[in-house]
């Protein structure tokens, strides 16, 4: 049987036509600067990464009552800056400093907002 290839898209995607779902949340990574001269080897950078809540699904469906889905509310909205792993964004890279990851994933959600 031979393998189906994959249509390649001429599109670029464009950030705002996506809408995550169920608990998955787009987030703008932020760059944090630095002003030392050590310069670290890169296995020697994995830290928490920073970044702006662009966009969050509806939460994770969690029940079906009547027939209907019951989700968990978000616990970020577009704007949060939040805390994630440097690893948690590994299966939603998107390009850039744009990516998609869990709800779950997010460590720290920080009480400054951002303007998206």
């Amino acid at each position: 049987m031979p393998a189906t290839k994959r249509a390649k898209s001429t599109k670029a995607i464009e950030i705002d036509e996506i809408q995550p779902l169920d608990d998955r949340i787009l987030i703008r990574r932020i760059q944090e600067v630095t002003s030392s001269i050590i310069i670290i080897p890169d296995c020697a950078k994995a830290k928490a990464t920073k970044g702006v809540v662009l966009a969050a699904g509806q939460g994770k469906i969690i029940d079906y009552e009547n027939g209907k889905k019951v989700r968990r509310p978000m616990g970020v909205k577009p704007g949060d800056v939040v805390t994630f792993g440097p690893w948690d964004d590994l299966h939603g890279k998107l390009g850039g400093d744009f990516c998609l990851i869990s709800e779950g994933d997010v460590r720290v959600v920080h009480n400054v907002r951002a303007d998206t």
